[in-house]
């Protein structure tokens, strides 16, 4: 890596409440940010400064959908495209590549009726998304690093530990299904 090369940062805050802003307003959209990160320890008043001259800052909403369904017909959604589960736990691939070996192997159990399929892929993983969903709720409304119980400790770095964020989940095993 060049020492010249420019570094992006990404900073975000916890508002249940909704952060009342203007689409098109970068100025207010900075002091917003601005703002909530006046309490910020560490470099975070450097990174505000630099902030509030960058030219290439962007502002928007993280937030979460639930979805009835996550097929009709012949499109089915898998992982963010369907149950989004947040940026702050460390799972969307996770959750993802799950949904999708889930997504194979009912298809492939329902090789004739694809909807069945699908309909049979949403009733295994329903529950193991939502789980996962509430779990992020409950992660990122939490002011700073989690503080005990689920989820736990932030490690000695100070980082999360995103494995015990991790929740679990049986396995059905598909491999019957594979035609030699």
């Amino acid at each position: 890596m060049r020492k010249d090369a420019p570094a992006k940062v990404y900073l975000g805050f916890s508002d249940p409440a909704g952060a009342d802003y203007d689409l098109g307003d970068l100025d207010g959209q900075k002091r917003l940010m601005a703002e909530r990160m006046a309490a910020g320890g560490w470099v975070i008043p450097q990174l505000v400064d630099h902030m509030m001259d960058a030219d290439d800052f962007h502002f928007y909403r993280l937030s979460q959908v639930r979805m009835d369904s996550w097929s009709q017909g012949r499109v089915v959604l898998v992982g963010d495209a369907g149950y989004a589960v947040s940026l702050g736990t460390g799972q969307a691939t996770s959750v993802a590549m799950l949904g999708a070996y889930v997504l194979a192997g009912e298809l492939a159990t329902h090789r004739d009726d694809p909807a069945a399929g699908a309909i049979a892929y949403e009733n295994e993983l329903r529950d193991y998304a939502t789980r996962n969903q509430n779990t992020a709720l409950e992660y990122d409304s939490k002011p700073g690093p989690p503080s005990g119980g689920e989820p736990s400790e932030a490690g000695s770095d100070g980082l999360p530990d995103f494995g015990s964020l991790t929740l679990p989940f049986h396995l059905k095993d598909y491999s019957v299904l594979v035609r030699p």
